[in-house]
């Protein structure tokens, strides 16, 4: 939607993810700031209900295997992660490498944020009022089913 709404010039400006901000860069657009650049703390993430966890834990940890070994996978062959980019975006080997920095840029090998930069975070939600009460970051998060993978 935001690739499309860019092209029309229903927008000025959209925020894309690899390859397309190569896509439109190649067709003049000017890309006026990468994810890699401004990552300080992760913002996305994968998020399950307590009592699914609590019903199928073991789901939960197949699921973050996998995460995990795709984050190994994408660190350990560029080339292949390169080509796969290629093939199925259809875009060009400097598009795709510019792609595959982007998204190894974001990538958190430990598949969670230190503690204090969660609480920063949270305590910015608080002090712009998007929070009622200051909240702790272990009471937001839990990473205990990540922390116990094998």
């Amino acid at each position: 939607m935001s690739l499309t709404s860019l092209q029309q010039g229903v927008v000025n400006g959209a925020v894309l993810s690899p390859p397309f901000t190569g896509i439109v860069a190649e067709k003049g657009y000017r890309v006026l700031v990468r994810s890699r650049q401004l990552i300080d703390s992760a913002w996305l993430g994968l998020v399950a209900n307590k009592h699914k966890l609590e019903k199928q834990p073991e789901q939960a940890r197949n699921m973050l295997r996998s995460m995990r070994d795709v984050i190994a996978a994408i660190r350990r062959d560029n080339p292949a992660v390169v080509n796969y980019i290629v093939k199925n975006f259809n875009v060009s080997v400097a598009n795709a490498t510019e792609s595959y920095d982007d998204i190894a840029g974001v990538i958190i090998d430990t598949m969670t944020t230190r503690d204090e930069q969660m609480q920063k975070y949270l305590d910015g939600f608080h002090q712009r009022g998007e929070l009622p009460k200051p909240v702790s970051a272990s009471d937001m998060f839990d990473f205990s089913l990540l922390r116990s993978l094998k």
